[in-house]
């Protein structure tokens, strides 16, 4: 398979491997990376290795329009709900589900994270998870209980000596789960209503929600009832049309923030609201924090997009 250029982001040197690839033992401190890596793969909207470290070990995971699947080489951490919650460790290999609200993470020791990371579409999830997203909503899943495979994966991963070596074998793995997939799978219009989506009328009953398409629209494309496209958005992602479509339009800030140099997105995104209040509330709801507070702790901490030093100004309890 052929592979594209690979897009280093942060401080270090293009390219990947070889002396400018310190791996997961690299020391607290060391400049944070992210590594993208192209694939065409179904249903794989990204797939990045990531280094870094968090100088006071506290974090919030934000809300991230499609499912993450996490493989930890390196420190592993704990996270929890809302701060009521006890702690709890982070598994190996791991798969977080939609979600409305950010969770806490913390590393305890502050060391270094090293960890490769899969955003998965809503529809994508029976494919490479055997379950759909559903069954993952608000939490976070030992991947060891879903698919035996992936923790063994882990230890690959590990073992292999570049950022663009680990992320291959994650690609190689997705790929061979994803040779699954059949296009001409499931019911036609013939079938019984129960049958009748398949799995290229479920990806696009998601994909035209995420665009901010009304639920009418949607059902009169796919041929059926509004009602019908309510209830298959909530078997298939485990939330409403309408928090899928905001969720997908908070992820479309989220990267519209982090091209802060350009104006375009950020303009195209704020267009999505009736107003700029409304634009900072909206993102508000999913990050506990404003626009503003987000790109200052990004600029603080330049670790993933969906994961942000905790300030003290955010009030958990409050905005569950």
């Amino acid at each position: 398979m052929s592979r594209g250029r690979i897009d280093r982001i942060g401080s270090a040197p293009q390219g990947c491997g070889g002396p400018h690839d310190p791996g997961p033992g690299a020391p607290p401190g060391a400049p944070p990376r992210r590594v993208g890596w192209p694939t065409a793969l179904p249903g794989v909207r990204r797939l990045e290795w990531h280094e870094a470290s968090i100088p006071d070990g506290a974090f919030l995971r934000l809300p991230v329009p499609g499912l993450v699947v996490v493989l930890n080489v390196a420190a592993r951490g704990e996270w929890r709900r809302h701060a009521g919650e006890p702690w709890r460790p982070q598994p190996a290999a791991s798969v977080r589900g939609l979600t409305l609200h950010p969770t806490l993470g913390r590393d305890p020791d502050a060391g270094a994270l090293g960890y490769v990371s899969i955003v998965l579409a809503p529809w994508a999830a029976p494919l490479y998870l055997r379950a759909p997203a559903a069954a993952f909503v608000d939490d976070i899943v030992d991947l060891a209980l879903v698919a035996p495979g992936w923790p063994a994966l882990v230890a690959r991963v590990a073992g292999a000596p570049s950022a663009a070596a680990r992320c291959a074998l994650v690609e190689a793995e997705l790929h061979t789960l994803g040779a699954r997939w059949s296009p001409v799978a499931g019911g036609g219009r013939g079938a019984p209503a129960s049958a009748r989506l398949g799995p290229v009328a479920e990806r696009a009953l998601v994909e035209a929600l995420e665009r901010g398409e009304a639920v009418t629209t949607v059902a009169a494309a796919l041929g059926v009832t509004p009602r019908r496209v309510h209830q298959r958005t909530r078997a298939l992602c485990g939330v409403a049309p309408r928090d899928l479509a905001q969720l997908a339009r908070f992820g479309r800030g989220i990267e519209a923030l982090q091209r802060e140099a350009s104006g375009e997105a950020l303009a195209a995104w704020r267009a999505e609201h009736a107003d700029q209040p409304h634009a900072i509330r909206a993102f508000r709801r999913f990050a506990w924090l404003t626009p503003g507070q987000y790109a200052a702790s990004r600029r603080a901490i330049p670790r993933t997009r969906f994961a942000v030093a905790a300030p003290a100004s955010a009030a958990p309890g409050a905005e569950r």
